[in-house]
């Protein structure tokens, strides 16, 4: 694989590993409230809202600091790799 190509694959899987932990927090927790909602026959909209919200939060503020390595960890080799990039080109 050329230097561009390597970058933009190692880019989608910091991507892919910073998104996909939030999302499955905020699907596991639409899913837990929208089952309770259904064996309580409430269906207040409004519920489902601030639960996810706080606890998304939360999520983020504790992985945030291992979020933030990766980021620096790609930015310092995407500056690394860039010279390869432009001489490819």
């Amino acid at each position: 694989m050329d230097a561009f190509a390597l970058m933009l694959h190692e880019t989608l899987t910091v991507t892919a590993l910073l998104s996909l932990p939030v999302l499955a927090v905020a699907t596991l927790i639409g899913t837990t409230i929208a089952l309770l909602q259904a064996v309580t026959q409430v269906q207040e909209q409004t519920l489902i809202v601030l639960p996810k919200f706080c606890l998304v939060g939360i999520f983020i503020a504790l992985g945030g600091h291992w979020g933030m390595l990766q980021l620096c960890q790609l930015l310092r080799h995407g500056v690394h790799v860039m010279p390869l990039i432009v001489r490819s080109q």
